[in-house]
C-alpha cells in the first residue's frame, strides 16, 4: 500500500461524508436539537468507530501476533491494549477535527469540551476490558471474531446516531 497510515484517516472522512450526504441531503434529516446534523452525526460517528476499531482489532490481536505469543518471556495482555493505545492515537486526530467542523460552525470550545477525556478513557476501557476477554477466547474459537463484528454492526445501528432519540417516546 502506498498511502500507509492514512488509510485509517481517510476511510473514516469518507464514510462520514457518505453518510451525512444519504441522510441529511438525501433522506432530508434535520437539526436536532439545534445542532446541524453534520455535527450530531460526526460527533457520534468518531467516538463509535474507534470503539468498533479497536474492539475489532483487540479482538484479533492474539491470532496476528501469533508468534508473539509463542514466546516464553511475553507478556501477551500487552497486545490487546497496544492495539487500542494505537487506535486512541487516530482517534485524537478525529477529535480535534470535530473541534475543527464544530468551529467552522461557529460553535466555539467551552468547558463541557473536557468531557471528552472523561469519555475517551472510559472508551479505551470498555474496549480494553471487552478486547482482553474476547481476544483470550479467539484463539480457541474464531468464531467469537465473527459474533463481535455481528454485536458491533448491530450496535451502530440501534444507538441513536441517525435518529432522533426522542422517536422512541412519540409511538408510546
Amino acid at each position: 500500500s502506498y498511502l500507509g497510515i492514512t488509510w485509517a484517516f481517510v476511510q473514516p472522512i469518507i464514510t462520514v461524508l457518505l453518510y451525512w450526504f444519504v441522510f441529511q441531503v438525501g433522506l432530508g434529516s434535520k437539526s436536532l436539537y439545534n445542532v446541524p446534523y453534520v455535527l450530531w452525526l460526526i460527533t457520534g460517528l468518531v467516538p463509535w468507530f474507534f470503539f468498533a476499531e479497536a474492539l475489532t482489532n483487540a479482538t484479533n490481536s492474539l491470532l496476528e501476533y501469533s508468534y508473539l505469543v509463542k514466546k516464553v518471556n511475553f507478556s501477551v495482555e500487552i497486545i490487546p491494549a497496544i492495539k487500542i493505545v494505537s487506535n486512541t492515537l487516530i482517534h485524537l486526530f478525529f477529535i480535534a477535527f470535530i473541534i475543527f467542523v464544530n468551529l467552522c460552525y461557529g460553535r466555539l470550545p467551552n468547558f463541557y469540551y473536557l468531557q471528552v477525556i472523561y469519555y475517551a478513557v472510559c472508551c479505551m476501557a470498555i474496549s480494553l476490558a471487552i478486547g482482553l476477554l474476547t481476544s483470550a477466547v479467539t484463539p480457541f474459537t474464531s468464531d467469537v471474531a465473527n459474533i463481535v463484528s455481528i454485536i458491533i454492526q448491530t450496535g451502530f445501528w440501534v444507538t441513536p446516531i441517525f435518529w432522533d432519540p426522542s422517536q422512541l417516546t412519540k409511538g408510546a
